[in-house]
Parts: C-alpha cells; sequence; structure tokens
C-alpha cells in the first residue's frame, strides 16, 4: 500500500472544533476532486476522486458519520467515526475515533485515535493509530501518529484560507527494507484557498509539498468543490 490519506480527519477537526448545535442535527455533504490528496500523499495515483457523508451532531457534543470515496487501492473508501467535542470561549476540544475501511481489498484497514484542539483561528491535534491489519514492518498499524497544526483565516468576500503543517511518525521507521525503498516518517506542508458560493458550495485550490520519504517527489495541486445539506 502507498503512503497515503489528508482531508478526512482534517475535516473532521474543522467541522466539530468550536461548534455549537442548537439540537441533535443530521446532515449530508458531496463532493468531487482532481485529486484526492490525504496528510500529502494522493489516494488516487493524481486521478479524480467522488465523495460523500453523512454527519450527525447531538446538543451534547457527541457527533457520528460516515464518509465515502474512490481511490487506486482496488477498493473504495468507507470511513466510520464518532466522538464527543465542545468548546469554552474560544477554547475548542474534540476526541474521537475514525475507522478507515476498504471493503474488497485485505490487510489495508485501520482505526486511530483523535484528538483535537483549536483556539481562535488555530488548529491542531494528534492522531495515534490504535490497529492496523497490515503485516509489520508497515504503514498504518499500530504505534504510527501525525501531527499537525493549521490555521482558517477569512479573507473577505466569501474568501478564505487554510494552512496546514503536518509530521506522520511511523512506527517501522528502523527497518531496513522500507528505508531502502526510500519510505520514512515525513513532514509536509498544505495550503487551501476556498471561494464559498453559497447554495451552491464551495471551490478550493490547494497545493500540497512533502517531503521525499512520503513517496511523493513533485509538489501536488488540484481543484475540488464540496457541498452540504
Amino acid at each position: 500500500m502507498k503512503l497515503a490519506k489528508n482531508l478526512v480527519a482534517s475535516a473532521i477537526a474543522v467541522a466539530v472544533l468550536g461548534s455549537t448545535t442548537a439540537m441533535a442535527e443530521v446532515s449530508t455533504n458531496i463532493g468531487a476532486s482532481s485529486n484526492y490528496v490525504f496528510r500529502g500523499v494522493t489516494q488516487t495515483d493524481n486521478g479524480a476522486a467522488i465523495s460523500g457523508g453523512i454527519d450527525y451532531e447531538d446538543e451534547s457534543g457527541f457527533y457520528a458519520g460516515t464518509w465515502l470515496s474512490n481511490t487506486d487501492f482496488g477498493s473504495n473508501e468507507i470511513d466510520l467515526y464518532l466522538g464527543y467535542g465542545g468548546e469554552a470561549g474560544d477554547f475548542g476540544y474534540s476526541v474521537g475515533y475514525i475507522y478507515y475501511a476498504y471493503p474488497t481489498t485485505e490487510d489495508i484497514n485501520y482505526g486511530e485515535i483523535l484528538l483535537d484542539f483549536s483556539y481562535d483561528a488555530l488548529v491542531f491535534g494528534v492522531s495515534y493509530t490504535t490497529n492496523g491489519e497490515a503485516d509489520e514492518p508497515a504503514t498504518f498499524v499500530e504505534g504510527d501518529v501525525h501531527y499537525y497544526i493549521g490555521g482558517g483565516f477569512d479573507l473577505g468576500d466569501d474568501w478564505s484560507l487554510g494552512l496546514t503543517y503536518g509530521y506522520y511518525d511511523f512506527d517501522f521507521d528502523g527497518d531496513a527494507a522500507l528505508e531502502e525503498d526510500g519510505l520514512g516518517s515525513y513532514g509536509y506542508f498544505q495550503v487551501d484557498l476556498t471561494k464559498s458560493y453559497g447554495d451552491w458550495g464551495d471551490i478550493t485550490i490547494s497545493l500540497s509539498d512533502a517531503d521525499e520519504e512520503s513517496g511523493e517527489e513533485d509538489p501536488l495541486t488540484w481543484i475540488s468543490w464540496t457541498k452540504g445539506f
């Protein structure tokens, strides 16, 4: 399996952190993108992706949902997640669990515990892989840790800017065979420029640049459209 994944966990953190709900709410979302990039690495071999999801949020802070996208791993990706989030003034927090499932591909499913925080425009957090089906040494197995820090800024006229730096610390570091393949823990930086078109959804232009240890040799650029209901 190629090193992979940056859309879903970040989307969950942004959606949940700092949000308040007057009542229980069910929402849906759809999206289309020229590339599906997760934590600095393409999931679709630089091809297009179609995605969609369903989310439930309760006034207590509990949330749950699922999200689906095509990938180039021989299977669609189905993410199942739940957790709890809240806020105190400008400070927001969320703790949750997400399971990445690939129903028609063996030995690449895995799960993470997510711990995310926000303060004003800043978002930061950590994800710890608690269970993975791949035979070690491999990526996406127990002990992998992903850290990130980011910020969201309103530029006016329905434009916004998102900046993210992340680092993926793999448990397999030090394994000679994998290091010979050029794989290892890596950092990445991502920029997202978004224009909101109201009822027509949002369009985002993104740029990501990851260390060569990720398997990506060149920066990635893509455009995506998302809409919530």
